[in-house]
């Protein structure tokens, strides 16, 4: 694959994966987007147009809706199973200080802002020993394990998928990186690829001259032999997200900047219209001057003074004009944690938890899963682990305290013997009674350090 080439759903995307991270971002990202977000007025001169942008307020319902959303979709803990040899790994997945937990968070983020992201899994070749054989301690040293590179989607600038043995597979990704160079960041890209033997390598090209020159080849190995699979994982909002898929939140920062110009216009307009502007009918010089305030006014007969005002329609309609855009961002934010439903239905017939397990914010934890996954599976086979992995997300990310009734009705189930009390003890927890992170056993154990119930002390003396 020609390093130099663009993939044609890259270069229509960017522009609206900047749209979106600056509207996430907020009222700075904005301001400086400049025209790109609200175009001059006509005959505007540059400062007049930096008073008009600068007077204007991003109201950020797009990073907090965001932020809401992974707040919800983080709010309980994930259930995660890793062979023997790969606990040590979580505290850093990515051999540069980043833990499993703030992997999977920086995936929610990057797939919600803008539907894409990348994960390459590497693996370091040995420093060679004279001896060819490296000691268990070596091989920690050097941290000679499978590792995860994170690439953001404007850093996948090409991809390719091909048939190989009647599969369809990824045969070529092209990957923009910032390295540095005697002192300088300098741009390379490494091209994923097979060789002409069938091959997995990396190629690292870098620019000379306006041309993109071959500065090494890379063939990582397993087992002392090459892989047959390109080892990077794309993250978006569908089952199989190669290519680029739809922005969770392009609608929303769309109206978000709608509401931002109208916010300029309003802030403007008051600005304006606030400023007294007098003005003389009349036959009067043109070079009349006259003061405000305390000083009286002579003026020629049948001439009349009077102040510039502005009617309040435009800005009443302005007002209402945001006021609808607010309630839309509201709607769409919501409409993330809504199922998809068909005929008509009422809100009260369908559960909380129904609710959730529909959602947008579901389909896409569902695919973090999935993705997530199979990632810890092949490191854990390159590492060669065995065992199995288990990678679960929460996927009920609406708080619903369980209520007094159902909590008399569980107690009774026990009561009469019609329930254990583990599952009590689960019911409890799915119902927000008692924290996700305390165990049954904990529990029991809190239960024997309190004080006995009443009316079970007895007095012997």
């Amino acid at each position: 694959m020609d390093v130099s080439l663009i993939h044609d759903d890259y270069t229509e995307s960017k522009a609206a994966w900047k749209m979106c991270r600056d509207a996430e971002f907020g009222q700075r990202k904005i301001r400086k987007g400049g025209e790109d977000y609200l175009p001059k007025l006509s005959g505007q001169s540059d400062d007049a147009y930096n008073s008009y942008l600068n007077r204007g307020l991003f109201y950020n319902a797009t990073g907090r809706t965001i932020s809401a959303l992974l707040g919800l979709a983080l709010r309980k803990p994930y259930t995660l199973e890793l062979p023997t040899g790969m606990d040590d790994w979580k505290s850093n997945i990515d051999l540069a200080g980043t833990s499993f937990k703030g992997f999977v968070k920086k995936s929610f983020f990057e797939t919600m802002v803008v539907g894409r992201m990348g994960v390459l899994v590497d693996h370091k070749n040995p420093i060679k020993q004279s001896s060819n054989v490296l000691t268990i301690e070596e091989t920690r040293r050097q941290s000679l394990r499978p590792y995860l590179v994170i690439y953001k989607a404007e850093e996948i600038l090409n991809w390719k998928l091909g048939t190989v043995n009647n599969v369809t597979m990824l045969v070529a990704v092209t990957l923009k990186e910032t390295v540095e160079v005697d002192g300088e960041n300098v741009e390379q890209r490494r091209v994923l690829t097979f060789d002409k033997d069938g091959n997995y390598i990396h190629e690292i090209y870098r620019e000379k001259d306006s041309s993109w020159v071959l500065q090494d080849t890379i063939k990582p190995l397993k087992d002392g032999n090459p892989l047959n699979k390109i080892p990077f994982y794309f993250f978006g909002m569908e089952e199989n997200p190669v290519e680029v898929g739809k922005l969770p939140v392009e609608d929303l920062a769309n109206i978000n900047i709608a509401h931002f110009r109208n916010s300029c216009d309003l802030e403007n307009g008051a600005h304006v219209s606030g400023q007294p502007t007098p003005y003389v009918i009349g036959d009067v010089e043109s070079s009349f001057q006259f003061e405000l305030g305390q000083s009286g006014l002579m003026l020629p007969q049948g001439c009349e003074i009077g102040f510039l005002q502005c009617g309040s329609e435009g800005f009443a309609t302005l007002e209402k004009a945001m006021d609808k855009k607010e309630q839309q961002m509201a709607a769409m934010g919501a409409r993330m944690l809504a199922p998809e439903k068909s005929g008509v239905e009422a809100a009260d017939t369908l559960s909380i938890r129904r609710i959730g397990e529909d959602s947008s914010l579901s389909s896409l934890a569902q695919v973090i899963e999935t993705t997530i996954k199979s990632i810890l599976e092949f490191m854990a086979e390159w590492a060669g682990l065995s065992g199995e992995v288990r990678f679960e997300m929460n996927k009920d990310y609406i708080p619903s305290q369980m209520s007094y009734q159902m909590l008399q009705a569980l107690l009774q189930a026990v009561q009469s013997g019609e329930m254990s009390q583990e599952t009590f003890f689960e019911n409890l927890k799915n119902g927000e009674i008692i924290a996700d992170d305390v165990s049954f056993e904990d529990e029991q154990e809190r239960i024997a350090n309190s004080a006995p119930p009443l009316g079970t002390i007895n007095d012997d003396s």
